[in-house]
């Protein structure tokens, strides 16, 4: 049924005789003094329906004898077009018990034309649109009911209702299968006849708590352990007021989903993400414990190399050195003496060759003068091989532990090394700061510029390397492409090295 304006009516007035119909318009003008009233006049059933599928009619003014229908057929034919408009029967055919038949059919007035006022037609008609109306919502409230109904009743959660002194009042298929509790024993019965109470469980209290608590929005609490039997369950449990049409507070809804599978993932995901952390932590350790023994190895083998093997080819170094000025006393003896001389060359690459590996094994400098001053060694170092540029700006106070000064050359060493490698840079910065309680060394170049992949790349061993000689001290590294082309590496780590 459709509705016009406030204080206006669509009337559909179907009556075959102009003077009838002519007198109930003039009935309802009567009645209608302001002229807010349309009324449309149709002659005959087939009229009628145009005038109902171009008009929103409120109701229907309807004669029974038609050209083309008659008695309660007319009814129905109405019936068939418009399912909720109102229909008040006028006509001249005085017969109660036509007019009860017109009833059941689905008119709300039956009026014989002989005793019809401007008033009492007004008042039917009025009363046919209210009763029309007040079936329609009932009907939509009721259809909206079951639909309610059907949709609770097919919900896979557990969905249940109280009353304000939480009895149960509804307990839909799902509720039963959680619960394992069928609708005849739990409803009437209160939350804990049906809700394990036992000591060591905190569903009932905070189930309780919720309910008791719950005013406006609705209150959500997951993970509650229920017994089911011999088993037990785990829900989320979402508690809304349940509301009259006045908004008063007339009892609580409960929606209780079965959550068991999803916490036993989530439980054997977090135990494995403990088992990871726990490896990760190994393998760090691990790792910086195979760093400092072969650090340690490293820097016996330089001393032993340093000490020894250079002071034995400086010892026969010497020794050629002594022959040489005997033989030139001999003045037979000069093909030997050129013999001797190639030697004693020999001796000088050897002995060059010996510095340089115990450089590499292990730096003098470094335990000798500290970081800064390695930095500078290295970077004259790393110049002379690669022929780059290389500026340096450190402060030569600056000190660490004896590990923190070895982690962070030995990280240097590797960024220089992946410069020389794959930067194409012309230019190498280094910078060596303190901030606050962290070291923190910069390493900037004027390449290509590192790509995204490789950044986060398992086969990218020596930016591996790098990483975890820095979480060995409890530092971190960062690695950027600077938007005019190059790479920035940052590491940062702490004056002293975190257990």
């Amino acid at each position: 049924m459709k509705h016009s304006a406030e204080g206006a009516q669509e009337l559909l007035l179907v009556e075959d005789n102009p003077g009838d119909a002519d007198y109930i318009v003039a009935l309802l003008e009567e009645h209608d003094p302001l002229g807010q009233d349309h009324i449309v006049r149709a002659e005959n059933l087939a009229q009628a329906r145009l005038a109902l599928a171009a008009n929103d009619i409120d109701a229907i003014i309807l004669d029974l004898r038609l050209p083309d229908g008659n008695g309660v057929e007319c009814v129905r034919a109405m019936r068939e077009i418009d399912d909720d408009v109102p229909i008040v029967v006028l006509t001249s055919i005085d017969d109660e018990k036509l007019a009860l038949t017109c009833i059941n059919e689905g008119a709300q007035d039956y009026l014989s034309k002989n005793d019809v006022r401007a008033q009492n037609l007004s008042r039917a008609i009025g009363y046919a649109i209210a009763r029309v109306g007040e079936t329609t919502a009932r009907r939509r409230e009721e259809n909206l009911r079951r639909l309610l109904v059907s949709l609770v009743g097919s919900s896979p959660d557990a969905i249940f209702s109280t009353d304000v002194t939480g009895r149960v009042t509804t307990w839909n298929s799902a509720a039963a299968v959680a619960f394992g509790l069928a609708p005849d024993v739990v409803l009437g019965s209160t939350i804990e006849e049906f809700i394990d109470a036992s000591p060591e469980s905190d569903a009932l209290s905070k189930i309780r708590e919720m309910l008791d608590h719950v005013a406006g929005l609705p209150r959500l609490s997951d993970v509650i352990r229920i017994r089911r039997g011999d088993d037990a369950i785990v829900v989320s449990v979402l508690v809304s007021p349940l509301r009259s049409a006045t908004g008063d507070v007339m009892g609580r809804t409960v929606v209780c989903r079965d959550i068991t599978e999803l916490e036993r993932r989530r439980t054997e995901l977090r135990r494995r993400n403990q088992e990871l952390e726990t490896r990760d932590r190994q393998m760090r350790a691990l790792t910086a414990r195979l760093n400092q023994i072969r650090e340690d190895e490293q820097t016996r083998i330089a001393r032993e190399v340093h000490d020894k093997l250079g002071q034995m080819l400086t010892a026969i170094k010497l020794d050629l050195g002594w022959v040489e000025r005997r033989l030139r006393l001999e003045p037979s003896a000069s093909e030997l003496a050129v013999r001797l001389l190639e030697t004693s060359n020999l001796v000088d690459l050897t002995v060059e060759t010996v510095q340089r590996i115990a450089m590499r094994l292990r730096p003098t400098t470094l335990d000798a003068l500290g970081l800064p001053a390695a930095i500078r060694d290295e970077a004259r170092r790393f110049e002379r091989r690669t022929q780059l540029h290389v500026t340096v700006h450190v402060d030569e106070r600056l000190r660490a532990s004896a590990k923190v000064e070895t982690e962070l050359f030995r990280i240097l060493q590797e960024l220089l090394t992946n410069t020389a490698r794959h930067a194409q840079a012309k230019n190498v910065e280094i910078t060596l700061q303190a901030a606050e309680d962290e070291l923190c060394l910069v390493v900037v170049d004027d390449g290509r510029g590192i790509d995204d992949d490789a950044i986060d790349s398992p086969s990218s061993l020596g930016l591996l390397g790098v990483r975890e000689r820095a979480a060995a001290l409890g530092g971190a590294v960062r690695f950027a492409r600077q938007p005019t082309g190059g790479t920035v590496a940052r590491v940062s780590v702490p004056h002293r090295e975190e257990p």
